[in-house]
């Protein structure tokens, strides 16, 4: 079965019941900056899934179409396809994939991709094991002792476990990753404020606000 939903005004491509017989998605022109986790589960037969012209914009936005068997996918005119590696990455979590952006996949994109993108994984799961629900303190501790320099045995808040989650994620490359663990190292609040920032996802990065402007100085009295 074919669904098409091009030209509406969707922001988040999810909340689907389960839909076995759906194997062909269209969403071009429509605003979707993120999606559902749980795509997988949702659309577990999807094989085609056009996704031009929206706002997709890192590669860790796309992290939900992973488990899903995806051969023809179109993320033209997304910036996420300005990301360094983004068409790497893609190959990467989707194995079944033969057409990306209208072009097809070669053999030697494959060996690159889990090249560049192996390791990474592999360190982004194993930093990611340090985090357990009502036990993060603990854990991060025994992390950090085991690796520190020094033996550091600074603990991270549980308030902030689900924004280091979300770093780690958001990770790209293994110099992110060493970022982040040397930021779980530090005795700092502020390296690892500034990390947690650095790698949020897009929507959740603070805003700067707009400069201001000074008022005119009035004019001189004749």
């Amino acid at each position: 079965d074919s669904v098409d939903l091009t030209d509406n005004d969707i922001k988040k491509l999810g909340n689907f019941p389960l839909c076995l017989r759906l194997k062909t998605l269209l969403l071009n022109n429509n605003r979707i900056c993120c999606l559902a986790t749980n795509l997988a589960q949702q659309l577990p037969n999807l094989e085609t899934l056009m996704l031009t012209n929206n706002c997709l914009a890192s590669l860790a936005d796309l992290d939900p179409l992973a488990g899903l068997p995806i051969k023809r996918l179109s993320l033209c005119e997304n910036p996420v396809t300005l990301v360094e590696d983004y068409r790497l990455y893609v190959i990467h979590k989707l194995p079944k994939l033969r057409l990306l952006d209208f072009r097809k996949v070669k053999p030697q994109e494959r060996v690159r991709a889990v090249e560049r993108f192996g390791k990474v994984e592999q360190q982004k799961q194993r930093l990611s094991k340090t985090f357990t629900p009502g036990e993060i303190d603990d854990d991060i501790a025994r992390e950090m002792r085991a690796h520190a320099v020094g033996g550091s045995k600074r603990t991270v808040p549980h308030d902030k476990a689900a924004a280091i989650r979300a770093a780690i994620a958001n990770a790209n490359t293994l110099d992110d990753i060493s970022e982040i663990e040397m930021a779980l190292q530090s005795e700092k609040d502020e390296d690892l404020d500034n990390v947690l920032v650095k790698f949020a996802p897009p929507h959740l990065r603070p805003q700067q606000p707009p400069p201001s402007s000074s008022p005119a100085p009035a004019p001189a009295p004749a």
